[in-house]
Parts: structure tokens; C-alpha cells; sequence
């Protein structure tokens, strides 16, 4: 008889044959290497080209029925999202992850687990993340592209550093720089224009038999527009009131600021305006200078530009210098008005000619042409005696060239000095102009003229304010008598100064 299915020992025997299924279970675990199992060695972590994450491990020494692998929330758990079976399947692509490794850092464990109805399973592996380029940066004014990335952990035997790789064709990559483990950062300098920059990260560990890659980001290159010239159109004084100066820029490309720079000498120039905007990058290019004293001297003048990116130090930056006309003169005897002037400089083809213009008294006009290397004229006036003895002046420079520029000096005025010629006799019964007593009278203020002629007893017998008109001799109708008469011409200078003219006139019979 079986006592172990006897009634009263049935119990008994359910408790030893659970004792020998554990017992047979624990050997056959033990035969089996299934007590500890291994944890899974990670390998490295890449981004494909269709920017999907795939990773890899090390394959398993002891009976693995497959790996499972999780991708890791911010918060640390963890969302299965696969399974690679066999214990050499130690790559996985994710395919099913709604994020993008080039967007973000992804983040995976990996686990192993054995075969049998009660599997074991292993620990966690060490984290995979995904190396994060992040969106390369140019900087327009510097020429130069910045890149950052998340660095890379648990790389086998040790992180050595990163690979910087570019490509202006997305096929062909190149190593443009190497930074050390710590470094996640770094500039690619001398960009060239209107290129696709493509750049990838690849880490390496210290022997570089593992490496590690990131996802490729591109980026268009451009430079920003910079202007080739800077050039002063003219610096003319306007109105006789302040000095224009006008520039221009070749080609019109957006600029920070322009510098407007004067000097006396030609050597020392000092800043006297800053023309800036900071908005559209387009400040005015012209400036009117209502300090300069262009009446005493001639200004030179230059104009440097910041551009868009706030550089100043390249030389063509720097407009040519131009100096502005000032003329001078003086009047001469035999009603001569002298004037010279210094010439226009700046242009880089030189002056055409130049015009003088001149006002007696009606407004400026065109008084005549000169050629481009004279600097002075001669204005004979005798035709204005009889007029206001005023004269302005301003001389105009012509541009050389297709440019046709001008530029006006300040403006001259000069006075004739003014002249009483009175004869000291007449005969009343000779042939004109002998024939009366009239003035020659030049360059007076003409409506202030008068003349008066006295009789030995000091009584007025003639009075006009007509320069034009003359005494004749007689007093009514009646010719006076033989003898000297005193006469006194009163009048104004052109400038308003008061002038007369005494002395005696004989008149003789």
C-alpha cells in the first residue's frame, strides 16, 4: 500500500512534493545559469538617417530569452516599446516613438530576461540618451556658425570627445573640429556665402573603437550685405547760410550709422554728428552744418559708415575727403573787383569748370565760365558807376564726368568806393559839357544824392538830388554873375555812411 496517498498522510505528502518541485526547480535554475542574470551591457545609441534612434548592446553570456526595451518619461518610468529576442539580437530601431531625436533628448533602459514559465529577469541597464544637436546659429555679423549638443553618457571604456562634421552637400562629411568629453559647444568660423551647411556629432570613446551619432541639422548660410563705397557726392554752401554735404553708398545695403567729420587743416578731424538708425538701417545721407564759418575759411570734410552689423574699421568704410570753395577779393581802382578762390576738392574726376555768379543789385546771375584750373577773375563794374556800388559774388564748381555735381562757395560781397569828381569851372556860353556845372558822381546810394550851390552871401540858388542834373549858371531864367560859388554835395556811400563833398566851382563869362 502507497502510504503516501493514504488518507491520513495526504497532507504530508502534498508538502514534500511541493519541498521536491522547489528543490528540482532550484537546480535546474542553478544548471541553467538562471539565479543572476546578466545585466545588459549598453553599446552606444545613434540617430539613423531616417531620424529614427537605434540601439545597441552587447549580447548576453548567460541564457537570455530576449531584451526589452523602454523608453524613459522626464519623470524617470518608463514605456515599453519593444522586444528583441534571442540573446544576440542586441540592436533596436525605435519606430514607434512620436518624438524626434533631433528635436529633443531621448532616453532608453534596456532589460534582460530568461527563459521559462517564472522567468528571471535582469537589472536595468545604464541609460542610453541620444546625443541632441541642437539648432545651429549663424551669426551674420561674425561669419560664423555656433553649435551645442547634450553630451553623451555611459559611452564603453570612456568618453575620448566629440567629432564636429560638416558637409556643404549633405553627403560628403568632413571633421572640422574634435572637442574634449566636457566640451558641447563649438563655432565654425569663415563660413562661406549662400552654402547648405550640414553638421553632425559623433562621440567616440577613448580608443575610438565605439562611437556614437547625433541627428543632422542644416542650415543655410548668408552674409550680410556690406556696402563696397561711400562716396561725397559735393559739400556746397547753400544760401550763403550753412554747408550742405550729401554722400551716397555703393550698393544702397542696410547701415547702422554715418560719422560726419570736419577739419581746418586737412590733418586733425573732429566728429560732429552721428546720423544713426537702429530700426530700418537706413539714416539719411545728408547733413547740413550750420556751425562752419565758411565766410573766413575753407572746411574739409569726410564721412565714415558703421554697418548693419556695427563694424566701422574697414577702410572703404571712409569716403574721400572733399573741401569746400572759399572766396575771397577786394576791389581795385579803375572799378575792378577782384576775386580768387581755392579750388573744389573731392571729385574723383575732377572739375569741369567753374561759374561765377554775381548780384549788383537785381538778384544773382550767371556772370561768366572759367576753366577748371583758374582760381581768380577780374569783374570790370565802370557800367554800374552811375548804380549802387554793391557787388555779391559766389563762385560754382561743375563735377567732372557724367556725376554733374556743383558746389557754391559762401558768398562775397564787395563795395566800390565812392567817387565825386566836380569841375572847378564852367562856361555857361561853351559847348557841352563845359557848357554846366555837373558832378561825376560813382558808386553812391543814388536816391540820397543832393547838391547846393550858395552865392557869395551864403544863399541857396540851386539845389537837386538829380545826379544827372547840373547847374547851368543861372538863377530864374537869369544868368548869374562871374565869380566862384561854393557848393556842397551831400550823399550816401553804398553801405549807408554818409559822404560830402565841399569846394568852389568858377563860373566864367
Amino acid at each position: 500500500m502507497n502510504t503516501c496517498f493514504s488518507k491520513r498522510l495526504i497532507p504530508v505528502c502534498k508538502v514534500f512534493a511541493i519541498c521536491i518541485l522547489c528543490l528540482s526547480r532550484f537546480f535546474q535554475i542553478t544548471v541553467l545559469g538562471q539565479t543572476n542574470l546578466q545585466t545588459p551591457e549598453v553599446d552606444s545609441i545613434s540617430i539613423t538617417a531616417d531620424e529614427r534612434p537605434i540601439l545597441s548592446w552587447f549580447p548576453n553570456t548567460d541564457n537570455t530569452k530576449y531584451y526589452r526595451i523602454e523608453r524613459l518619461r522626464p519623470g524617470g518610468t518608463g514605456d515599453s516599446i519593444g522586444v528583441a529576442w534571442g540573446i544576440n539580437n542586441t540592436s533596436f530601431t525605435d519606430t514607434v516613438s512620436i518624438l524626434s531625436p533631433c528635436d529633443s533628448i531621448i532616453r532608453y533602459k534596456i532589460i534582460a530576461r530568461a527563459p521559462g514559465e517564472n522567468p528571471y529577469v535582469s537589472a536595468w541597464s545604464d541609460e542610453l540618451r541620444t546625443i541632441w544637436l541642437q539648432k545651429p546659429h549663424l551669426d551674420i555679423c561674425a561669419n560664423t556658425i555656433s553649435l551645442a549638443w547634450t553630451g553623451y553618457i555611459n559611452m564603453p571604456g570612456d568618453l575620448g570627445g566629440y567629432d564636429i562634421m560638416a558637409s556643404t552637400d549633405s553627403v560628403n562629411y568632413i571633421v572640422i573640429g574634435t572637442n574634449q568629453p566636457g566640451d558641447t559647444a563649438f563655432i565654425h568660423t569663415d563660413i562661406l556665402p549662400d552654402k547648405l551647411y550640414s553638421y553632425q556629432i559623433r562621440a567616440f570613446n577613448k580608443d575610438r573603437t565605439k562611437t556614437s551619432s547625433s541627428c543632422k541639422k542644416t542650415l543655410q548660410s548668408r552674409t550680410y550685405p556690406k556696402p563696397q563705397s561711400i562716396k561725397i557726392k559735393s559739400v556746397s554752401v547753400e544760401n550763403n547760410d550753412f554747408i550742405r554735404v550729401v554722400w551716397d553708398i555703393e550698393p544702397l545695403v542696410p547701415i547702422l550709422d554715418f560719422e560726419v567729420e570736419r577739419s581746418e587743416n586737412n590733418h586733425f578731424f573732429e566728429k560732429i554728428e552721428n546720423i544713426t538708425d537702429p530700426i530700418t538701417y537706413n539714416p539719411g545721407r545728408q547733413y547740413d552744418d550750420h556751425k562752419a564759418n565758411f565766410n573766413a575759411k575753407s572746411y574739409y570734410y569726410q564721412i565714415t559708415l558703421s554697418d548693419s552689423c556695427g563694424l566701422n574699421s574697414n577702410p572703404i568704410y571712409v569716403s574721400k575727403i572733399h573741401r569746400t570753395i572759399f572766396l575771397q577779393g577786394e576791389p581795385h581802382a579803375g572799378y575792378i573787383n577782384e576775386l580768387h578762390w581755392n579750388h573744389y576738392e573731392g571729385w574723383p574726376d575732377g572739375i569741369d569748370k567753374y561759374r561765377i555768379y554775381r548780384d549788383s543789385g537785381t538778384g544773382f546771375a550767371l556772370l561768366t565760365e572759367v576753366t577748371a584750373n583758374t582760381d581768380y577773375f577780374s569783374d570790370n563794374v565802370s557800367t554800374y558807376a552811375s548804380q549802387g556800388g554793391v557787388f555779391s559774388y559766389f563762385i560754382e564748381a561743375l563735377e567732372n564726368g557724367n556725376g554733374q555735381a556743383t558746389s557754391k562757395s559762401n558768398q562775397l560781397t564787395l563795395e566800390m568806393e565812392t567817387k565825386i569828381l566836380a569841375p572847378n569851372a564852367f562856361i555857361p556860353e561853351a559847348l557841352p559839357p563845359d557848357n554846366e556845372f555837373k558832378p561825376i558822381v560813382s558808386f553812391i546810394a543814388e536816391e540820397s544824392y543832393e547838391l547846393f550851390i550858395f552865392n557869395k552871401w551864403g544863399g541857396i540858388i540851386f539845389r537837386t538830388k538829380n545826379p544827372q542834373e547840373g547847374w547851368d549858371g543861372k538863377v530864374d531864367g537869369k544868368l548869374q554873375p562871374d565869380g566862384a560859388y561854393v557848393y556842397i554835395i551831400k550823399c550816401l556811400t553804398p553801405e549807408g555812411k554818409p559822404f560830402e563833398k565841399k569846394g568852389t566851382v568858377t563860373l566864367i563869362r
